[in-house]
């Protein structure tokens, strides 16, 4: 058996030292996810640099937009005119004389449609009211 007295002491670890151990345990175990995140970064700010967004869109933009579109649609015609082109052929053009309650002479125009074969023509009362004569123009 060797003597106690024959060993050397054994040095009693610092608390620095230990402390430093722990520290550096800590940074093995976050550096990975350190890494990551700094992997994201870089990868987020390359995306953007190498895929910029789409142009913001000004008033002009905008405005050129609709009228390209309202340039490329045709509108149909009018109710009005369809209903014109369909009357049309029946229409008459009406002229009246005839005298006032003062006995003086008065001039009346208006318009008729022609609505059957036996040539009755359709119009409003007031043209015809008080009338001598009744001239149509087809």
């Amino acid at each position: 058996m060797t003597d106690e007295k024959d060993e050397p002491p054994r040095p009693e670890p610092r608390s620095s030292s230990r402390r430093l151990g722990r520290v550096g345990s800590r940074i093995r175990r976050w550096t990975p996810f350190a890494g990551g995140v700094l992997a994201a970064f870089v990868a987020v700010a390359l995306y953007g640099a190498l895929n910029p967004g789409p142009h913001q869109l000004t008033q002009r933009d905008v405005t050129d937009g609709i009228a390209s579109a309202l340039a490329s649609q045709t509108p149909g015609p009018a109710s009005s005119e369809l209903v014109y082109e369909a009357v049309r052929p029946s229409l008459v053009l009406i002229e009246t004389d005839g005298a006032d309650v003062k006995g003086g002479a008065t001039h009346g125009l208006g318009t008729g449609v022609v609505i059957d074969d036996a040539g009755e023509v359709l119009t409003a009362l007031h043209v015809v009211a008080d009338a001598s004569t009744i001239r149509l123009t087809f």
